[in-house]
């Protein structure tokens, strides 16, 4: 008789989702909402140094590029991706250049809690 164990995988995933405002359809309230998930393995030194560079970059970017920052994220919020994109590639928000810099591993996680943040501070501040 054969038997077969399953090898358990260390991985992860980590789901995020973007929830449109809902909408009337024949009366009904709907909404649309879009997700993405991403497996993570189990983290060690070399994906926690990836981890601190694009912490980093995305700090660095925030503060040079704030309208360009904040247009993407709200671009990302509304659905238009292709927009989003678009304005990342322009100021150098890409996986490549995450690489080039020594990140790399946590890109759309980084954008996440990016986007988080500026929100945060935007609806916490005294005006």
């Amino acid at each position: 008789m054969a038997t077969h164990s399953a090898k358990s995988r260390n991985i992860a995933k980590l789901t995020a989702s973007i929830t449109r405002s809902p909408v009337d359809v024949d009366e009904l309230s709907t909404s649309y909402h879009e997700s993405f998930a991403v497996e993570i393995g189990k983290i060690g030194p070399k994906e926690l140094k990836k981890a601190l560079a694009d912490s980093e970059i995305i700090t660095r970017m925030l503060r040079e590029y704030p309208k360009e920052m904040t247009d993407i994220i709200n671009n990302l919020l509304a659905g238009r991706t292709d927009d989003a994109r678009e304005a990342a590639t322009r100021i150098g928000l890409t996986e490549q250049a995450f690489k080039r810099q020594g990140g790399g591993m946590l890109w759309w996680f980084m954008i996440g809690v990016a986007a988080g943040v500026i929100i945060v501070a935007a609806a916490t501040q005294k005006q």
